[in-house]
């Protein structure tokens, strides 16, 4: 990701990735690129969903892409690394 796409992506996206890079890194993993590889990631999202749709103020379209952008973050992982 280009540093722009960094600082607009969502801030739990962006510690994944970089965990993931340091984890890869710290194993010594440098030939991943295009290997069939799991990408495994457990989040709360629906827990999220369900305490904001309590909440006595509608928080609008930004309950559902939260929720959406969780659900997501395995898939933009094995996007950015290639997996």
């Amino acid at each position: 990701m280009t540093k722009s796409d960094l600082d607009h992506c969502d801030p739990q996206l962006r510690l994944l990735l970089e965990d993931v890079h340091k984890s890869l890194k710290d194993a010594g993993e440098v030939d991943y690129h295009g290997k069939p590889i799991g990408c495994y990631v457990g989040t709360f999202g629906h827990e999220r969903l369900e305490m904001s749709s309590k909440e006595p103020q509608p928080n609008g379209t930004q309950t559902a892409l939260a929720s959406s952008i969780n659900l997501m973050l395995a898939n933009g992982v094995s996007n950015e690394f290639n997996f």
